[in-house]
């Protein structure tokens, strides 16, 4: 085996994962402040789901299994954000529990 193989192979061994490639700053800040917008979108959606639940007091076609799937999804998303201390993935995934909550509180309560 060459030895500089060797070498990188065993540095590689201790760090676990290879090197990510930087992204510039100025590309990591445009997606630091747009996650926000994206998260805003999400939460528009889902409310826009429950003001139609809550407006026509109906859940016909609208799926249990489908949202407490995306309930289950977001409270995983929040456990991720709070292990990393990701605060854009906390906000969002806060935002989405309550209105994913209430519509999933509203399917089983006109269900």
């Amino acid at each position: 085996m060459h030895l500089g193989y060797h070498h990188w192979l065993h540095h590689r061994k201790l760090s676990g994962r290879p090197k990510r490639r930087q992204v510039s700053g100025r590309v990591a800040r445009l997606f630091d402040e747009s996650v926000y917008v994206a998260a805003f979108i999400s939460v528009a959606s889902n409310l826009a789901q429950l003001g139609k639940i809550i407006a026509a007091h109906s859940t016909q076609g609208v799926s249990i299994i489908t949202w407490v799937g995306f309930l289950l999804g977001t409270i995983f998303w929040l456990g991720y954000g709070i292990v990393h201390r990701e605060k854009p993935i906390i906000f969002a995934n806060v935002c989405l529990f309550f209105v994913q909550g209430a519509i999933v509180a509203w399917l089983l309560w006109l269900g």
